[in-house]
């Protein structure tokens, strides 16, 4: 693994990291080693047995499952996280996802704009409110969400015709935005495909907006996804969680 978190630093050198600053998104080859997507896949199988109303994504999977908690640890994933958002970020959320023959979907272009946190308490900036999957969501104000990090980890070679993630570079820039002013067709135009190979993973601020297609492939497209957060939320809110 020390190759791999030497490999990590030197991708992200100052050069790329001013790059992922201004483009709001980042391609990282060779995060993940063979093992440990062997363990992933074969976690992320249990899991979608276990449940099989998550026909294609399966919410807090490291809080279900200790072998993707212990990749979600993995050092080479937390010096990509530490690289972005300063010492001992916290993975404060997690999900599942599986694009396949049997639960093929697209997704519209949005940021992502909520929190998952353990209990609603009215502080000024935070709301709307809402429940997912049994768990009290909010938006917080936009200073929160620049200080986090998405890490997507694919356990499968996503091309083009396996429903990438779709960016539109340097949006994360412009804050939040209201959903009536996003344009679909200018989206699609100043895209780029997130292409990867399995173990590659995918940075993104969680205000860059993004999308994405069906798949057009009779493969799996498993990714796990992992939001960490650079900071503690104001008093009395906490994170759902914060490992």
């Amino acid at each position: 693994m020390r190759s791999a978190v030497s490999k990590c630093m030197s991708v992200l050198a100052p050069p790329s990291l001013a790059r992922f600053a201004n483009d709001g998104y980042a391609v990282i080859p060779g995060i993940l080693p063979a093992a440990e997507i062997d363990v992933a896949c074969a976690a992320a199988a249990e899991l979608f047995s276990a449940d099989r109303s998550a026909r294609a994504g399966v919410r807090d999977p490291v809080l279900r499952s200790e072998s993707l908690k212990a990749v979600a640890a993995l050092p080479v994933v937390r010096e990509l996280a530490e690289a972005i958002l300063g010492e001992s970020p916290k993975l404060v959320r997690s999900i599942l996802f599986d694009k396949n023959p049997q639960a093929n979907w697209d997704v519209a272009w949005h940021q992502d704009i909520t929190i998952a946190v353990k209990a609603r308490h009215d502080v000024p900036g935070f709301g709307p409110w809402s429940t997912k999957a049994g768990v009290t969501s909010v938006q917080p104000p936009a200073a929160v969400l620049e200080r986090m990090l998405t890490i997507r980890l694919h356990l499968d070679a996503c091309p083009a015709d396996n429903g990438p993630l779709l960016v539109v570079p340097g949006s994360h820039r412009n804050g939040v935005l209201a959903v009536e002013s996003i344009d679909p067709a200018a989206c699609d135009r100043a895209s780029v495909a997130c292409i990867a190979q399995a173990g590659n993973a995918v940075l993104m601020r969680p205000l860059t907006l993004h999308a994405s297609k069906k798949s057009a492939n009779v493969a799996h497209r498993r990714v796990l996804h992992l939001d960490f957060a650079a900071d503690p939320l104001p008093s009395p809110l906490e994170w759902f969680y914060a490992l």
